[in-house]
């Protein structure tokens, strides 16, 4: 139920590459889709997605490998997909990744310098606030009873990957769309929310009520009875919000086809100031 602080450090300074990693292959992804080649990229998100959270079940389960393994696992795959995207990257543009050791011309990004500095911003405060409010609930909770919330949020988080495909392919051509006819962005946004609304509502509403017999399905031997009742609320809320989140999205997509993110950066604002406090 505990861990050394000498371990714990080690492990956050892996897991600090592996989300450096990931950060850099985040802005390859969103060029590759920017010149609509979303086939590729989610070819490859599949595969790492594999690669990277079912596979390394396999010794850990029959073969007993560790914390230490998975940690070192996860630092070598992001490593992997790192060069791939990079390589992928270069068919598509003039691009050096030592591009900024001999000097970078920025004037070409001046003309969106605006919207990519709130885009920046707002990235920053959700970043900051979804880490901010794990560290106030872990810091309220043993290792073993966080360990039985890990699965019902991974869980609920389904639904947002149902919708995730589909949001990836429409936004680069909402973009195009509405620079040359409003009515038809809004044609292409409606079918999108439509798409989206029919496959993550009943994925969440098969979650909500359902949400007994998953928990018993996933932590059925490492809970009590007393506790089941709380874990099925639990899980009720994050496939409701999931599924608002995923249908919510549609709005940012909105946002940011009209070059005009000013309502998303005054919720960006208010939300870890309402957020914070009640945490």
């Amino acid at each position: 139920d505990t861990i050394s602080l000498s371990d714990l450090s080690y492990y956050i300074a892996i897991m600090f590459g592996t989300a450096s990693l990931k950060f850099i292959v985040a802005l390859y992804r969103s060029s590759l889709i920017a010149y609509e080649r979303q086939v590729e990229v989610a070819s490859v998100n599949i595969i790492f997605v594999t690669l990277r959270h079912i596979c390394p079940l396999l010794p850990i389960f029959f073969l007993g490998y560790g914390l230490d393994f998975f940690i070192w696992w996860q630092l070598t795959i992001a490593f992997v997909e790192y060069i791939i995207y990079v390589h992928a990257i270069k068919s598509s543009i003039n691009f050096s990744v030592n591009a900024f050791l001999y000097g970078a011309d920025f004037r070409p990004l001046k003309s969106v310098y605006k919207f990519s500095a709130i885009v920046a911003l707002t990235s920053g405060l959700w970043m900051l606030t979804s880490q901010i409010d794990r560290i106030l609930i872990v810091s309220n909770f043993s290792l073993i009873k966080f360990g039985y919330y890990v699965p019902l949020v991974m869980t609920a988080a389904m639904v947002q990957l149902i919708a995730h495909p589909i949001a990836t392919a429409i936004r680069p051509k909402l973009n195009m769309i509405y620079q040359l006819s409003a009515t038809k962005g809004d044609e292409m946004l409606l079918s999108g929310v439509k798409i989206i609304s029919c496959l993550t509502i009943p994925a969440s509403a098969a979650l909500f009520f359902s949400s007994e017999s998953i928990v018993l399905f996933l932590l059925g031997s490492a809970i009590e009875h007393s506790q089941l009742e709380e874990l099925t609320s639990i899980l009720r809320l994050l496939a409701v919000a999931n599924a608002l989140t995923s249908v919510s999205a549609n709005l940012y997509y909105y946002q940011v086809a009209l070059g005009n993110l000013r309502w998303h950066f005054i919720s960006a604002v208010v939300h870890p100031i309402i957020l914070l406090p009640i945490l």
